[in-house]
């Protein structure tokens, strides 16, 4: 009994979960996937009714529609178009002018290594419910992708998306890059269609959690639209941008905002974080869960948020190291290689030299 009034605790007390909002998605790229979807036969008024936005917004530079919703739209035009791999061939279609500012940031970088550092950097531009993990051991390279909520068919169609983007249309701008293999959550989809055969790699299914896995020297492969000057451009317009985009009040968001300011005292074990939201360790971590999320993701996200702020404004690498909860520089310079593939000392140099 006991334990059961320990599992439960808290629950009573954080009202309205309906309350919570979801996370949002860049309006322009949903306009940009409906569009796609009526071209190919489904009808608007039926995709715009499952956004669970108003029509309006998909016209708004700036508009953000709920991430949930374009999950049901993705769905929605998969059953319109009866195309099994529905976000796969929209990803085919697209070109950087769609991304905007985060597109032409990531293609004017120096590198691969470059590109995905400005892709975890700026993720909240794209949408702020799903996570990107970069994570570097010898010479073998990951990343990751992490989707919102409970499995779904979206979430497949936004991996094949996601990965395709990367990979075929990213390839065009990097000569040599090849990944190792290609990984996806859920069970292979019986359609016939040649996925490995498209990526030209081994596809795995049913893995753990879906990801790229490619050689770490691809990090160093140099883009062919390279432009220092014009990317530390956007780098700053995409600053702007990203300070505009709503903090999303859900659970996971306020357990990110007490971890950014509780993280150089060292108060963000599980325990303090649970008395500060008034649940019970237990209930956290589920409802955590329910949200894509776990507290040990949140806070690697915001170390690397941080670290990344720290060391582009120049402060001390043992300073930083020191403000980010870490006992030993060389547990940050592990995690911060685990990042975004190079080292504290050469981010900083190179911040160092667009400034």
């Amino acid at each position: 009994m006991r334990r059961e009034a320990e599992e439960t605790r808290g629950e009573p007390e954080v009202k309205g979960r309906a309350e919570e909002a979801t996370p949002t998605m860049w309006a322009r790229a949903a306009a940009r996937m409906v569009a796609y979807a009526v071209g190919r036969g489904a009808v608007r008024e039926a995709l715009v009714a499952r956004l669970g936005a108003p029509e309006a917004v998909l016209a708004d530079p700036d508009g953000r529609v709920p991430l949930v919703g374009v999950y049901a739209v993705l769905e929605a035009a998969a059953e319109a178009t009866r195309d099994a791999r529905f976000g796969l061939h929209f990803a085919l279609e697209l070109r950087v002018e769609d991304l905007d500012t985060l597109g032409f940031l990531m293609v004017t970088s120096p590198d691969f290594g470059g590109c995905l550092s400005r892709l975890l950097r700026y993720q909240r531009l794209w949408n702020d419910g799903e996570r990107f993990a970069l994570s570097v051991e010898g010479d073998v390279a990951r990343l990751s992708y992490a989707p919102f909520g409970a499995a779904r068919e979206a979430h497949r169609h936004m991996a094949e998306a996601l990965f395709v983007d990367l990979l075929i249309n990213g390839g065009r701008s990097i000569p040599g890059l090849q990944a190792a293999q290609v990984r996806f959550t859920g069970a292979a989809v019986g359609d016939g269609f040649d996925v490995a055969g498209l990526f030209g790699v081994p596809v795995v299914y049913g893995a753990e959690q879906a990801e790229v896995v490619f050689p770490a020297a691809s990090l160093t492969l140099p883009l062919l639209g390279a432009n220092a000057a014009l990317c530390a451009v956007l780098d700053q317009h995409a600053r702007v941008l990203l300070e505009r985009v709503p903090v999303a009040p859900g659970l996971s968001s306020r357990v990110r905002a007490l971890i950014a300011a509780r993280l150089h005292e060292g108060e963000v074990g599980l325990a303090s974080l649970a008395e500060a939201v008034r649940m019970s360790a237990r209930t956290l971590q589920r409802r955590l869960k329910d949200e894509g999320m776990s507290l040990h993701g949140l806070l690697d996200d915001v170390r690397r948020e941080q670290a990344l702020a720290l060391l582009g404004g120049g402060a001390a690498i043992a300073e930083v190291a020191w403000s980010l909860g870490y006992s030993e520089p060389s547990a940050f310079h592990r995690a911060f290689r685990r990042w975004t593939g190079q080292t504290p000392e050469a981010f900083r140099a190179g911040a160092a030299a667009r400034s």
